[in-house]
C-alpha cells in the first residue's frame, strides 16, 4: 500500500537471497523525473522503475523557466535520459490520455524522434528552435490512445543524441480546454490538444466565439426564436415589434 523503494529477503534453509523492489502507483497524475536520482523533487517519481536503455546527464546550467506555460519545477530540466534507443514503458489502463514531455536543450541542430505507442509523435525534432532559445524549459503535450493491455510506451531514437528531462502522463478530458503545445493525436483522429485559449466557449442561444460589443442592431443578440431571445443588449426590440403591429391592426379598423 505504499511507494517506495523496499528489500526482499527470501530465506529457505541455509540459502538466502535478497532483491530491491521499487514500488509505484499507476494513479494519475503520474510525473517521472526524468535522469539522475540527485535531483528528487516532491510529487515527481524517479524514472528508474520506467525505463530500459540509456544513461542519465546533468545539466550544469539553469534552464529558463519564465513564461513556459504548464513547465515543471527547475530541478526537474537539471537532468535527462539520454542516448539512443531508450524505452519509458508506463503502467496504465486502456484508455485515453494526455502526454506531456519537458525537454531543454543548450545547444541546437538536433534531429530527435519520438514514438507513442507504435506512432510518431515528433519528427527531427530540435529541442533549442522550437523552445526559442538555449536553455529555454519547452512542454509539448499529445493525446494517446491506449488500447492493447500493456500499458503506454514512449520511445526515444535519433542517429545522434536525444533525451527529456520530464514525462507526464495525465486524464484526457475532451469538453476541457487543452494546454499549449505542438503535440497531436496519437489514435489516429487527427484531432491534436487545442490551444489553451481555445474558443470562447458558446452560451444557449448565443454566438461562439463572438467577443464583440459593438452598437449595430445585432450587438448582443441571440438568435434562437421568440420574444425571449432579445438580450438586453437590445432592450427596445421586443417592445418595437409590439408597437408595429398595434399600428397595423389600428390601420386595418380605420379602413
Amino acid at each position: 500500500g505504499s511507494e517506495g523503494t523496499f528489500v526482499v529477503t527470501a530465506e529457505s534453509g541455509g540459502v538466502q537471497g535478497t532483491a530491491t523492489i521499487e514500488v509505484v502507483s499507476t494513479m494519475l497524475p503520474i510525473r517521472i523525473n526524468c535522469g539522475s536520482n540527485d535531483y528528487d523533487v516532491a510529487g515527481w517519481l524517479r524514472d528508474d522503475a520506467f525505463v530500459s536503455g540509456g544513461s542519465d546527464w546533468v545539466n550544469p546550467d539553469t534552464v529558463d523557466t519564465q513564461g513556459v506555460v504548464n513547465a515543471a519545477p527547475a530541478a526537474v530540466y537539471q537532468s535527462v535520459r539520454h542516448e539512443s534507443p531508450h524505452r519509458y514503458n508506463i503502467t496504465v489502463p486502456d484508455g485515453v490520455y494526455l502526454l506531456r514531455l519537458h525537454f531543454a536543450d543548450k545547444y541546437g541542430n538536433r534531429s530527435m524522434n519520438y514514438f507513442a505507442e507504435g506512432e510518431q509523435i515528433l519528427s527531427d525534432f530540435d529541442i533549442a528552435s522550437s523552445a526559442g532559445g538555449s536553455n529555454r524549459a519547452l512542454v509539448l503535450d499529445f493525446r494517446v490512445a491506449v488500447s492493447d493491455g500493456d500499458g503506454l510506451q514512449l520511445d526515444a531514437q535519433s542517429s545522434g543524441d536525444v533525451f527529456e528531462a520530464g514525462i507526464e502522463v495525465l486524464q484526457w478530458t475532451e469538453d476541457e480546454p487543452r494546454p499549449d503545445g505542438d503535440g497531436g493525436s496519437v489514435d489516429g483522429d487527427g484531432g491534436g490538444p487545442a490551444d489553451e485559449a481555445g474558443d470562447s466557449g458558446q452560451q444557449d442561444g448565443g454566438i461562439a466565439g463572438d467577443t464583440d460589443s459593438g452598437t449595430g442592431d445585432d450587438a448582443g443578440m441571440t438568435v434562437s426564436g421568440g420574444c425571449s431571445a432579445c438580450s438586453a443588449a437590445a432592450p427596445g426590440g421586443c417592445w418595437s415589434l409590439l408597437l408595429l403591429a398595434g399600428l397595423l391592426l389600428l390601420r386595418r379598423r380605420g379602413r
